[in-house]
């Protein structure tokens, strides 16, 4: 547990290792002030001594008996409802709606009636930081440009679809055709 929080999120990292954002990515993932995923993020400095926004979702704490750091689910209760809030867009955007405004409630954000499908990958970005469900949602979208997260002044990235899929693994060669 520690020592991957020091080997892969630590604000001791080489800059460019470092998942963190500035001041302006923070208030644009979070616009919120009341939204209770900021717990995720902390000030600190980064090797060269700059004021960042570092992620600390990983780093070890107890709150109250609960080890954090050590909880990743498989699926979360908040994915679900992302998930068929996504299945409901197009067909029934009041019902698609409701279930995304379920999820953005239960964080203490307000409710949002427009632009579902940005308030809704908005909603996996916050949701899922430092986790990889995000990329399950641009592959299921077959997203052919990612907008950087953090800094989105800064050009999106283009996918071809070939950078969705995995190689098979070596060792299940032989069972395919």
């Amino acid at each position: 547990g520690e020592d991957i929080y020091e080997k892969l999120f630590s604000n001791t990292l080489e800059v460019k290792q470092l998942l963190a954002m500035t001041d302006n990515g923070y208030r644009n993932l979070y616009p919120e002030e009341g939204d209770l995923r900021t717990y995720q993020w902390q000030r600190k400095k980064d090797v060269l001594g700059n004021d960042i926004m570092c992620m600390v979702k990983y780093e070890a704490m107890e709150v109250a008996g609960k080890n954090y750091p050590y909880m990743i689910p498989v699926l979360r209760m908040s994915e679900m409802y992302l998930i068929a809030a996504e299945c409901y867009m197009g067909t029934d955007d009041a019902k698609a709606y409701e279930l995304l405004n379920t999820v953005r409630n239960a964080r203490q954000t307000s409710s949002v009636n427009s632009n579902l499908e940005l308030n809704l990958e908005n909603e996996y970005i916050r949701e899922f930081v430092g986790e990889g469900q995000l990329f399950w949602y641009y592959k299921r979208k077959n997203a052919e440009a990612i907008t950087p997260l953090y800094d989105r002044s800064r050009p999106s990235v283009t996918m071809d679809p070939s950078y969705y899929l995995f190689e098979l693994p070596q060792s299940e060669g032989g069972y395919r055709e």
